[in-house]
């Protein structure tokens, strides 16, 4: 056993690799990362936090036989990849147009912080999508094209957001949960007692450097904003 890092003893742990998932109360998310905030702990989760969302009744013969049939098969396609002698598996490329777009997300969009790790997701992100999509007989599998890449992008852009509402359960002041960027935004959108819409708030966004979709994502923070209609929200800080 070695459980100090300052052990001179040279320690090799093949194959070595967790996947956790699962679900927890806020209150217990707070102690879970009370004191992670240095450590890069926090930085290698995503999470997904949905609001108001009321838990359904299981209705009988709610899932169609026909769809477990066919995730079954899809399963199952993705299970028998092989990989070569050396058991390493094939390494796809992006295309020519694919990888255009991701060099413009990647290089104009990426920010520090809680999102460093998410270079790494998003490349994560896209190879799944190509290989779900091949299973799914909707692409193939020698290399990772437009489509994935748009789906990888739509997914990072989501999961930055959802750990953003994470920092603010985090912290007991919302305002200080933010990102140095959303904090620039927040202060300079102006409006009669924190009145905007939702055109305004874009503009300002984009002032700053943030896309629309990113500021969409940001703009549902029910702790920040208030929604009053359609298109018109008030800020409550």
């Amino acid at each position: 056993l070695v459980n100090r890092k300052t052990n001179k003893e040279k320690v090799m742990i093949k194959n070595a690799f967790a996947c956790i998932g699962g679900t927890t109360q806020p209150e217990v998310l707070k102690s879970i990362f009370k004191n992670a905030e240095n450590n890069g702990l926090r930085d290698r989760f995503i999470f997904t936090i949905i609001d108001d969302v009321t838990k359904r009744k299981m209705i009988k013969g709610d899932l169609d036989f026909e769809i477990v049939t066919k995730y079954n098969a899809i399963i199952g396609k993705l299970l028998r990849l092989e990989t070569d002698e050396y058991g390493e598996s094939n390494i796809l490329c992006f295309t020519e147009q694919a990888e255009e777009i991701a060099f413009d997300w990647y290089t104009n969009d990426l920010i520090r912080g809680i999102y460093s790790k998410l270079d790494i997701f998003f490349f994560r992100f896209a190879l799944i999508m190509q290989i779900i999509r091949w299973a799914c007989g909707e692409a193939t599998l020698d290399r990772i094209d437009l489509t994935s890449v748009k789906g990888a992008i739509e997914l990072a852009e989501y999961f930055r957001n959802m750990n953003t509402k994470v920092l603010s359960l985090l912290s007991d002041d919302p305002i200080e949960g933010l990102t140095e960027l959303q904090r620039t935004v927040y202060v300079n959108i102006l409006g009669k007692e924190g009145e905007f819409s939702t055109n305004d708030g874009v503009s300002t966004a984009n002032r700053f450097g943030m896309k629309e979709r990113t500021f969409k994502y940001f703009l549902k923070r029910k702790d920040l904003f208030k929604r009053l209609s359609l298109g018109r929200y008030k800020k409550l800080y």
